[in-house]
């Protein structure tokens, strides 16, 4: 049998099919590859029935033959041999490595019923193996776990999943470790927020230059030496950190050999290109300093790193793959990828709170968006762009967008549409206002360059768009990458230059996006070790492209003045336009001539800014603060944004999409608060930080520009949106509404999102709405297919109050509503709703008002005014209440529970309230649940229904009660509300909801009869042995059948209407 880490050959390889695979049946036959791109030759080896798996091996061109033409042959291979499943060798002549793949492909269904040629949604998971591979993953996930079981049990064995959260746990332990208290820096206080920091950014830093170590050159020399970047060297190196690390860092990689100290100009580190001046340029942050004559570091004694940590760190990294080329959710390599500097940065940050030890997450308000998530937004945003700008067929852009095989065939595109797409995506301006480590431009990288792989394959027509806007030094650097035939370099190199933009708060973010960027475009340098700096291009200057900055903070306005500030000056303006253009590509020394153009065109556009306007030495300083301040070159952000002044933007971007941060209004300063208060018209009450950056990002789109974000999906109905609401239906149009709250969406965290994809073009289109679960969340953005999905008229959302959007409501629901709306009238016409749960700053403050009454005398308790029973949720079932039973309220578990009364921390109102016989209702609950308190319960986490003063009319109030705990009331809330549902199924019921509750008045024959029905249940209920005698409860539940279908006749339903309350 053959092992994972040797060459690949075919019989040893025979033998370990055999053992893996349930019942292998080989098969051995040569496969015609003569119409295959880059496939050399092939053999069919061989199937498994169970599995329905058929097993190939192929071998292809060079092994820098990329990925996608690999896996893109592969699929053809299977698409002609009628094969949906299949286990691919892909092996090369000149190397000792191969890629072992599951590969699948979904059949379409023809009218018939029958399969038909067409196929989708291809999928590719590859393990590297051979004798350079380490194979600890593969033998841990693939082989350790003995025969394959079925064909689930071999996707799990191929799942990157697995693998990226194995290894960021492993680096959680890792980092957790080093802040804890090996790391020290100078003058900084153990387990503070710098060492945090410094901490994820050395990591991200070390990570990245394992990622170099991946990068082979022609004659197989990496581009970053094992000598210095491996266990071995940890291990060689006493002092590690400032021997090795330092140097590379801040001495090797961000200077030209000729600039470097002689102590970095001899092996090993000579064999390091050059990338960029502005890669880790050492900050007052990084504790670095030496001048040509220190022999090391000024910080060497007083920053201390132990070599022990760096060995346990490196044992992690040297038992994984690592591969530099970033997976697509087209094709997985179970390696570790860029990305997960991006989950390193997103994560460890949240890891812990400086001040608390605990998670930080609630604070920075940041969740990494997986993948699947990241390419649905990026392909839905840009089918949008391209058919505004294209006007070309949807269904060929979809095509051209997709990874799936079949629909290019089957949808082809013209030259003259070639032309308008890559015209259109030459100018496409893209912006993440929070970008954190880059998921999302970097998405929008990938696709761009995937779809000018398929319309211009030979890179002319792009090759031309670029060279007509380039500045000299550009046009000297994209003519050499393509005489050496290097597209995807040029491709990716233009799309960022023209495309991308970046902004986020955290100086340590727009670093990590930067440094994706970098190996995005290592990954397609050809490395010459004959040629200077080894052939390497360096990397361009991405200062302008990723910014720190405060996104949600504009300029400084003056009082009663113009609030334009810069931008009537507009030599300076096109100067400062022209300066960042030739800044992206410009060489060492040009970078420093126009770093200081930058410094002078900034000092003469403020100066020239004074000389027209008169302000008073306090405004012309808050002017001078901000703008003076700003240097891009720095690691130092700025607390506002501007997009002219920070990009060269004036007329806004096509597309703005991302993932804002999650942060609520406590959790900012009050003077933040107010700055956003007076700058944002949709924020309200209670707000949440993504509320204005949806107003933030609407104002920063040009006239047909497209919105979209992943956010709570609580502003569609919470009270904090009732001003954003009203904003998006004015200035936008409504693409698209992605509900995945159901859905385990973000990893191990309760955040209940929904993506919105707005839109400033007019179309005449409805909204899509997908409400999606656990079992419908992968299949819908794998396939986007929109069976799972319905569509809503935007307009109905202005007859709601509030102007809520209730997307539960599907075309199936809508008619329904709309006849229940014209036969009744509000809750709120009949009834007050109330709460009884205390602000949450007395919420905790009732656990010393609460007692359990076993321990008090019963007479006591009775005469005693300032003392009531209480219940909460758990007390509450449809029609009664059950006091009595162990209960857990503010902390405490109580048998007989009481309340006692407060004046500071209950009020004189709600007492009273509590006092009334009143209806009570779950505030959180499965299904809408109600029931009489006749009694008078104090109560925390109900709603009281109170229609009057003493609930006197008891046909009345048992009508009523009725309707709140009927199956159509129920439909009708959570249908309406729907996006108040919280973890584990439950939803919220909130006051300003339950008064929309439709009512049909009191008073007819059918409302008399319901109210009999109830006083039936009510008299069983009331029963005390009721919980325990199975005959009444089946009784009762016949009697609720009963009110249903008396509610249903009420509200005139028919047949139809009702089957859809009951199976929805």
């Amino acid at each position: 049998m053959i092992k994972l880490d040797d060459k690949y050959e075919q019989l040893p390889f025979l033998e370990l099919l055999k053992d893996l695979l349930p019942d292998f049946e080989k098969d051995v036959r040569k496969i015609d590859v003569a119409s295959f791109k880059v496939f050399e030759s092939g053999n069919y080896l061989g199937k498994s029935k169970k599995l329905d798996l058929q097993v190939f091996e192929v071998k292809h061109q060079s092994s820098n033959t990329a990925r996608v033409a690999i896996a893109t042959d592969g699929f053809r291979l299977m698409k002609q041999s009628a094969v949906y499943r299949a286990i691919i060798v892909f092996r090369t002549e000149n190397s000792e490595d191969w890629r072992l793949s599951l590969m699948t492909l979904t059949p379409e269904r023809n009218e018939t019923g029958g399969v038909s040629v067409q196929v989708s949604n291809p999928r590719r998971y590859s393990y590297l193996l051979g004798q350079k591979a380490k194979i600890n993953t593969p033998t841990k996930f693939l082989l350790s776990k003995g025969k394959i079981a079925d064909f689930e049990d071999l996707k799990n064995r191929f799942s990157i999943e697995v693998v990226n959260k194995e290894f960021y746990n492993e680096i959680s332990k890792a980092f957790t470790s080093l802040v804890s208290g090996k790391l020290k820096l100078p003058d900084r206080v153990d387990f503070g927020k710098e060492n945090l920091e410094f901490a994820v950014r050395m990591i991200g830093r070390i990570i990245f230059c394992w990622f170099l170590r991946e990068k082979i050159s022609d004659t197989g020399k990496s581009l970053m030496p094992k000598d210095l970047l491996s266990l071995e060297a940890v291990i060689s190196n006493k002092d590690y950190y400032h021997k090795i690390l330092e140097p590379i860092f801040f001495e090797v990689l961000n200077k030209p050999a000729k600039s470097r100290n002689p102590d970095f100009a001899e092996s090993p580190f000579s064999s390091i290109p050059y990338l960029n001046g502005g890669l880790f340029s050492p900050q007052d942050d990084d504790f670095y300093k030496r001048t040509k004559d220190d022999f090391q570091s000024q910080y060497h004694n007083t920053l201390i790193i132990p070599d022990e940590w760096f060995k346990d760190f490196f044992e992690i990294l040297e038992t994984y793959n690592f591969t530099i080329d970033e997976n697509t959710s087209y094709d997985e390599e179970l390696s570790i990828d860029p990305e997960m500097l991006g989950r390193i940065f997103e994560n460890l940050l949240a890891e812990i709170n400086p001040e608390t030890g605990e998670s930080a997450r609630k604070s920075t308000g940041s969740y990494y968006t997986p993948r699947v998530i990241v390419n649905y937004m990026v392909d839905e945003s840009l089918l949008l762009y391209l058919k505004n700008k294209t006007n070309i067929d949807e269904g060929k852009l979809k095509a051209i967008i997709s990874y799936d095989l079949s629909d290019d065939t089957t949808n082809p595109i013209g030259n003259d549409e070639k032309e308008k797409i890559i015209d259109a995506l030459e100018k496409v301006k893209i912006l993440d206002p929070a970008c954190g480590s880059g998921a999302f431009p970097m998405g929008a990288l990938q696709k761009i360059v995937f779809i000018l792989q398929q319309t211009d394959p030979d890179g002319q027509l792009w090759f031309k768009k670029q060279m007509g806007t380039a500045t000299p030094e550009f046009r000297r650097d994209i003519e050499k990458k393509f005489s050496n035939n290097e597209l995807d370099f040029i491709r990716k190199l233009g799309v960022i230059r023209n495309s991308i933009y970046g902004i986020d708060i955290q100086p340590i973010a727009t670093e990590i996006s930067r440094l994706r960027c970098f190996l995005t475009l290592i990954v397609d340098e050809v490395i010459k070790d004959g040629e200077e700096n080894r052939g390497v291009k360096p990397l361009p200057n991405l200062d302008f492209k990723f910014v720190t900055a405060n996104s949600l903070i504009g300029l400084p306005k003056i009082e009663d003045g113009p609030q334009q500030l810069l931008f009537d000056e507009k030599e300076n303006v096109e100067k400062l336009r022209k300066l960042m253009d030739e800044f992206f590509s410009a060489d060492e020394q040009g970078k420093y001539m126009l770093m200081n153009t930058f410094h002078q065109i900034q000092k003469e556009l403020i100066k020239q800014y004074f000389r027209e306007k008169d302000y008073s030495a306090h405004e012309q300083k808050k002017i001078l603060s901000s703008l003076g301040d700003w240097d891009p070159f720095s690691h130092q952000g700025t607390d506002w944004f501007d997009p002219e002044w920070m990009f060269g933007i004036k007329n806004g971007f096509d597309i703005v999409l991302g993932n804002p941060p999650y942060v609520r209004i406590s959790s900012i300063s009050e003077d933040e608060d107010i700055l956003i208060r007076s700058s944002y018209s949709a924020v309200f009450g209670h707000y949440d930080l993504y509320i204005p950056f949806f107003e933030k990002g609407i104002k920063l789109l040009n006239s047909t520009g497209i919105l979209t974000y992943i956010t709570p999906n609580k502003y569609l109905i919470k009270r904090y949106g009732n001003k954003l609401r009203p904003f998006i239906l004015d200035n936008t149009h409504i693409a698209e509404l992605i509900d995945t709250s159901k859905a385990r969406t973000f990893d191990g965290v309760s955040v209940y999102p929904v993506i919105s994809i707005l839109t400033k073009s007019i179309i005449n289109e409805q909204i899509r709405v997908c409400v999606l679960d656990d079992s419908t969340f992968l299949p819908y953005f794998e396939t986007k297919n929109i069976s799972y999905c319905y569509q809503i008229n935007q307009d109905s959302f202005l007859e709601n109050k509030n102007k809520i959007f209730d997307i539960y409501i599907d075309d199936d629901s809508r008619g329904l509503f709309d006849k229940i709306s014209t036969k009744t009238k509000p809750l709120s016409q009949f009834a007050r709703v109330l709460t009884g749960t205390p602000a949450i700053n007395k919420y905790y403050e009732w656990d010393k008002l609460l007692f359990d009454g076993v321990k008090q005398s019963k007479t006591d308790l009775s005469d005693n005014q300032t003392v009531l029973k209480f219940i909460n949720v758990s007390n509450l079932k449809p029609y009664f209440i059950e006091w009595g039973k162990e209960i857990r309220a503010v902390g405490n578990r109580l048998c007989n529970p009481y309340l006692t009364f407060d004046k500071e921390l209950i009020g004189i109102k709600k007492w009273e309230v509590f006092q009334k016989s009143k209806i009570v209702i779950k505030g959180n609950s499965k299904r809408l649940t109600a029931a009489y308190d006749a009694i008078g319960y104090a109560n925390l986490s109900l709603y009281a229904v109170i229609f009057n003063e003493n609930h006197n009319d008891i046909d009345r109030t048992n009508y009523y009660l009725a309707l709140l705990n009927s199956e159509l009331l129920n439909y009708w809330y959570c249908k309406k509300f729907g996006s108040g549902n919280i973890a584990g199924g439950y939803i919220s019921f909130n006051g300003i909801y339950l008064e929309q509750i439709p009512i049909v008045e009191f008073g007819n024959k059918t409302t008399i009869d319901i109210s009999k029905k109830v006083k039936e249940v009510i008299e069983i209920t009331n029963d005390q042995n009721y919980l325990n005698d199975e005959h009444k409860q089946l009784l009762v539940n016949k009697l609720t059948k009963q009110i249903d279908q008396m509610v249903y006749k009420l509200y005139d339903l028919t047949t139809e209407e009702i089957e859809i309350v009951e199976n929805g």
